[in-house]
């Protein structure tokens, strides 16, 4: 960042600052107003709404010394010292009387603040108001409002950033962003939270486990270790004699504990339906895995002698059955994590625990020809390089550690194709299994480097994606020699786009879907919207239209949406970020999140589109929803029900259609 640009940053946030600290622990309900002739009311905060019961458009426009809210009760002297402050543009504190929209008084701490830019020039003022609750305000009043005051700091985060967005068009207009501060923006619109669509909620008996659920996730990631831990453990077991009672108990216990949740969890059907009665979940269960279940899962060890090798064996044979959920386990993740990290360690973790029983079966087939009296053997071979030599064919040789290390080292070098050669098959049968273990090794390179390569290709798709739509912008740009302010907004609005789309083509997805699920998703992603008190009396059917014909408009910091004078779509819906409304270069309104602008009444049935009586500029990078004009009027001619609705007085924060009118209609 430029020195200069460092020092602008630095004038405007002491100029937010500077009003932060005059309103210390400031509330909501502010309004803002401009300095043209009767100080128009340019935006309102909804808790000024709330507070005075009024809605945003009766406020818009209306005088800035907000006599709407005077009455019988309000004092002459402060009706004249608030016009005061105004005219001269000064600061001003009242503790006065006025009145909400039902008519009912309020004791209101009344805070004007002139805003003015580097210039020392008032650009717009303050017009903050505090319900007192009928507290009194001596000393000790004084104390407990301070302390009432502090409690607001959270939604004071609000007002600065408002201020912020006004103090940097007002001050800093023809200054051009820099690069972190758009990514820094684009950053903050990005970081939204989604939430997961999951089934309604239905009736279901108690005590049932929902299979979707996080707990369920949670236990069933816990199972799948164990299984691993198991798939480990078993083949140390049956090579290495190696034998611990609650190493083998305690996994069992989990696996007991799972049979019986698995009779309480639901599960999806043939046909897609959640399965929620209790006799046919048992039976479903019962009739897949509960034999294969039981059998992995029955602690024999505490009634059989573990030490009888003719038992032990098949004993602990029979807890592999356990892996055979590996299979839904792979299913699952293939279908959930595609090509990412998680897929590349699923595959290590595979091929770690192949070579591991790979190891142990070549350590059973050493350890069985050392007992043939065969001194060629790489038991053999590995006790004479050690220096610790067999007795005989049970006693002595290198240490159970060294074996598995060494039976390790030539499973993993034969399965990488490395084969360095100090470790090698020498008999007949140890030849057959490394004939074996290079075959299947060949096979687990190729899936394994396979995958890899997707998985690296899938990360670089969306980068080089974005880097090809970025180099053809540039060539557009130098071909047509654009000029470098558009080539900007140009570049900068595909930064945007990309940045919330991640280059995803909408339509291009739902194009493929059936109707009814386009629709669907249609309603999900334009809920807040279609969630308006505007569309609550219309029917269902209509409300589905209605959401496959909303499309969706990104814009970029001091981009004009719509010019004074143009052809617009009559219904706009601010999703995030914040526009202005200006007449004659005059602020006439300040929207935000939420708001609805267009033309009242709204005219669906016309053919021509409406013509705007103001200029629409975003101050922030702004995600806005519209309906065109001949798709809602496709939808008022069958929907008729929507044609009375939009003809009747509704929640509008801005009339774009309505002309120019004096303030003093306001008054």
């Amino acid at each position: 960042m430029t020195r200069s640009a460092t020092r602008s940053k630095s004038q405007q946030h002491s100029f937010v600052e500077q009003i932060a600290e005059k309103f210390n622990g400031v509330h909501s309900n502010f309004v803002l107003g401009s300095t043209k002739e009767n100080n128009p009311i340019v935006y309102c905060t909804d808790g000024f709404c709330e507070l005075t019961q009024y809605n945003p458009q009766e406020i818009i426009r209306r005088n800035g010394n907000c006599n709407f809210l005077y009455g019988v009760k309000t004092p002459q002297d402060h009706i004249d010292a608030i016009r005061t402050a105004l005219d001269e543009q000064t600061e001003f504190q009242v503790k006065t009387i006025f009145y909400k929209k039902d008519g009912s008084p309020f004791d209101c701490l009344f805070d004007i603040l002139p805003i003015k830019n580097d210039d020392d020039k008032v650009v717009m003022f303050v017009a903050s108001h505090k319900d007192l609750l009928n507290q009194s305000f001596d000393e000790s009043g004084r104390k407990e409002y301070i302390y009432m005051l502090n409690a607001f700091k959270i939604i004071r985060i609000r007002f600065r950033a408002v201020l912020y967005h006004l103090s940097e068009q007002l001050s800093f207009n023809g200054q051009t962003k820099t690069e972190t501060d758009k990514i820094t923006e684009r950053l903050v619109l990005t970081a939204k939270n989604a939430n997961d669509v999951k089934v309604k909620h239905v009736q279901r008996p108690i005590f049932l486990i929902l299979h979707y659920s996080r707990l369920k996730l949670a236990w069933d990631w816990s199972i799948i270790a164990l299984t691993f831990f198991i798939a480990i453990m078993v083949p140390l077991f049956v090579a290495f004699k190696i034998y611990s009672l609650p190493v083998v108990i305690l996994p069992q216990i989990c696996f007991i504990i799972d049979i019986l949740l698995n009779f309480r969890t639901t599960y999806i059907d043939s046909h897609g339906h959640i399965v929620y009665q209790s006799k046919r979940i048992a039976a479903n269960y019962m009739k897949t895995w509960l034999i294969i279940d039981l059998t992995a899962s029955i602690p024999l060890e505490l009634i059989i002698d573990y030490e009888n090798a003719s038992l032990s064996l098949p004993v602990t044979l029979l807890k592999l059955l356990r892996l055979l959920h590996l299979i839904h386990f792979m299913a699952y993740c293939d279908r959930k994590f595609e090509y990412n990290a998680a897929v590349l360690a699923l595959l290590l973790l595979s091929f770690a625990t192949l070579a591991h029983w790979l190891a142990c079966i070549w350590y059973i087939i050493g350890n069985q020809e050392l007992m043939n009296n065969q001194r060629l053997g790489w038991l053999y071979e590995l006790s004479l390089s050690l220096n610790e030599p067999y007795y005989n064919s049970t006693s002595g040789g290198p240490s159970l550690q060294d074996k598995y290390v060494t039976a390790l080292y030539f499973t993993l070098s034969s399965l990488t194709t490395v084969g360095f050669g100090n470790v090698s098959g020498n008999t007949t049968a140890e030849k057959v299994f490394a004939v074996i273990t290079m075959i299947i090794g060949s096979l687990m390179y190729a899936v394994i480097f396979g995958n890899v390569t997707a998985i690296i290709q899938r990360i670089y798709s969306a980068r080089s994606k974005f880097r090809s739509r970025m180099y053809d912008i540039r060539q557009f740009c130098h071909a047509y020699h654009l000029p470098k302010q558009l080539k900007y907004r140009l570049e900068d609005f595909t930064y945007t786009d990309w940045s919330v789309t991640n280059g995803i083509n909408k339509e291009e997805v739902l194009k493929t879907l059936p109707v009814e699920l386009q629709t669907d998703i249609c309603q999900y992603l334009h809920r807040e919207f279609l969630g308006l008190s505007l569309f609550q009396s219309v029917s269902n059917g209509c409300m589905r239209n209605l959401s496959s014909r909303i499309q969706t408009s990104y814009c970029a910091p001091s981009e004009i949406v719509i010019y004074e004078g143009e052809l617009y779509h009559p219904l706009y819906f601010v999703a995030s970020g914040t526009l202005q409304v200006f007449r004659n270069d005059v602020v006439v309104a300040i929207l935000g999140h939420g708001d609805l602008i267009g033309e009242f009444p709204l005219q669906s049935t016309s053919s021509h589109l409406p013509k705007s009586t103001g200029t629409v500029k975003a101050l922030t990078y702004c995600d806005l929803r519209y309906i065109n004009h001949f798709d809602l009027k496709q939808v008022t001619e069958s929907y008729p029900e929507l044609g009375q609705v939009l003809q009747n007085e509704w929640n509008l924060a801005y009339n774009l259609g309505e002309d120019d009118v004096p303030v003093s209609k306001y008054k």
